[in-house]
């Protein structure tokens, strides 16, 4: 029984194994980083989609308010 146990623990199929396990967790650990760089981009773009829209509604606020001065402030915000 434990000659049989030795046996398998040197085998090639525990190798073939162990570097099968070994691959999936670098590609998977590769595969996260990319996808934590992929949602970081996301989030840039979300945050930087809501300043601009932010900044366009404040523009469109104080120009219609219709005061001359609040207005070219609203256009140097443009």
């Amino acid at each position: 029984m434990i000659n049989d146990q030795m046996r398998l623990l040197h085998s090639p199929v525990l190798l073939v194994f162990s570097i099968a396990a070994l691959t999936i967790l670098v590609l998977s650990a590769v595969t996260w980083e990319y996808l934590l760089e992929w949602a970081e981009g996301v989030i840039s773009f979300a945050l930087l989609f809501f300043l601009i829209s932010s900044v366009m509604k404040t523009k469109h606020l104080i120009v219609s308010s219709g005061c001359d001065h609040c207005a070219d402030i609203g256009t140097l915000l443009l």
